[in-house]
């Protein structure tokens, strides 16, 4: 981002702020920045002996240097209360993704805060959920997703996950009843996603192969479809899902991705990672 855009969203005045934090810190630049933007998730906060219980991230830019940016990646820790001084946005927000906090100085960690470490005592306490067809589901809460791990047809151990809203658990029924019907369908959608993957990419396939150099027998589609594993699938609120499946090294270690929905089938096949 460049420096004046980034820090033109800001006030000017700095205050003094202890704030509960759930992540470490993460960066990101994108094309046409002339530095890193620097993340680190909070959960709440206290300023002028006010709390406020309205997730949001301490952010601030970092050096192009891969030296300096590493120390800066080690400025915040999960589960731990600091105080430091920041700058509010002039338009405050309290949507957890547009509620930042400018960063300006640490002045001390491991703060004792008794309200502040309640919350976050809270924050910490497992939240699990009971389903007959997907077992126990366990809330991420930094990442607002329900995961549980079950047989998949005749794949072990799949990781089915599930984006939620955690502030709103009327919007959990929709993600989770998606979740049931793959599953409850799980031998015949795996079979199906197999053979669609195996359409779109087994002349890709090929292609990565020949890039070997060596004598190697064509991979067929049915061979294709074999070869893969299914390892996780992800689910979001409106009844999209992904399915992600080990490539058997045809992509040299890449995933194979299937996108699909509930209601209208398969979308797209493809590689990442």
């Amino acid at each position: 981002m460049k420096e004046k855009t980034f820090y033109s969203s800001f006030s000017d005045e700095e205050k003094e702020f202890v704030v509960a934090m759930i992540s470490g810190v993460s960066g990101g630049k994108a094309a046409g920045d002339t530095c890193w933007t620097m993340n680190a998730d909070f959960l709440a906060y206290e300023c002028d002996g006010e709390i406020f219980e309205n997730r949001g991230i301490l952010c601030w830019l970092a050096s192009n240097d891969d030296e300096e940016r590493g120390r800066e990646s080690n400025k915040f820790e999960g589960n731990m209360i600091y105080r430091i001084k920041a700058r509010e946005l002039k338009e405050k927000q309290t949507d957890r993704y547009r509620n930042r906090l400018l960063v300006t100085q640490i002045l001390d960690c491991n703060v004792k805060s008794p309200q502040l470490e309640t919350i976050l005592a809270k924050y910490n306490e497992p939240v699990t959920i009971e389903d007959d067809i997907l077992g126990t589901l366990t809330l991420d809460k930094q990442y607002f997703e329900l995961s549980t791990e079950i047989s998949f047809g005749d794949n072990e151990d799949v990781c089915i996950s599930m984006d939620v809203d955690d502030e709103d658990k009327d919007s959990w029924k929709e993600p989770i009843n998606v979740a049931r019907k793959l599953v409850q369908n799980a031998k015949q959608l795996d079979m199906n996603m197999r053979k669609f993957a195996a359409e779109e990419l087994t002349n890709n396939a090929n292609d990565w192969q020949d890039n070997l150099g060596e004598d190697l027998p064509e991979i067929t589609q049915e061979q294709f479809a074999k070869r893969i594993v299914l390892e996780a699938i992800h689910v979001d609120e409106e009844g999209d899902y992904t399915a992600y499946y080990d490539d058997d090294d045809m992509f040299y270690g890449h995933v194979v991705v299937v996108d699909g929905n509930i209601d209208t089938g398969f979308e797209s096949s493809y590689i990442e990672g």
